[in-house]
Order: C-alpha cells, then sequence, then structure tokens
C-alpha cells in the first residue's frame, strides 16, 4: 500500500511542477519534439521507484508493480521508436525550397 502511495505522490508532485514550469514560461523542455517520450520515460521511473519501494516489505515487490514496471518500461520503448520513427519520416518528407524557387 506505501508503493502505490508513493507512486501516486511521485505523479502528482510532478503534475504540481510541470504546471509550474508552464506558468514559468520556460516551454523548451516540455514542448519539443522528446516531449512525448520525456513524459512517459519519467513515468516509468515513478514506477521503478514506487516497485523498490514495495520490495522493502514484500520479496521480489508486488506482483502488481512488477506488471506496472513492465507496461511502464514498454509505453516508454514504444514512445521513444515512435518518436524516431516520426523524426525520420518528417525528415525525409519535409523538403525547404531554395532560394531559386523562391
Amino acid at each position: 500500500m506505501l508503493a502505490w502511495i508513493i507512486l501516486l505522490l511521485l505523479i502528482v508532485v510532478e503534475a504540481i511542477a510541470l504546471k509550474w514550469w508552464l506558468a514559468a514560461q520556460i516551454y523548451p523542455l516540455f514542448f519539443n519534439q522528446w516531449a512525448a517520450f520525456i513524459y512517459s520515460a519519467v513515468l516509468a521511473l515513478d514506477i521503478i521507484i514506487a516497485w523498490l519501494v514495495s520490495m522493502l516489505y514484500a520479496e521480489g515487490g508486488t506482483p502488481g508493480l512488477q506488471l506496472m514496471v513492465v507496461i511502464g518500461l514498454a509505453l516508454a520503448i514504444i514512445v521513444g521508436l515512435s518518436t524516431l520513427f516520426l523524426r525520420w519520416v518528417v525528415r525525409l518528407d519535409m523538403t525547404d525550397t531554395s532560394k531559386k524557387d523562391k
């Protein structure tokens, strides 16, 4: 139970930090092409931290958090690969007009 509370607390703290970041108008980190991957990696890190806390009172951690670790890491990997793929597609399909075409 303590691990789930810590997971919820970590997510709430990150939401508050994101709100503060937006209020301070520091946009480049949170609204760049890697933002989705950063968010999913941070969520996976939160889940791993909660799983490590659950290992303090249950050998190997709780089964629910073990499954969450797998899902969180899979999500981060899928989002990271999708980001790389989309960057590759955009780089191949986007062409700049040359000065002679203007």
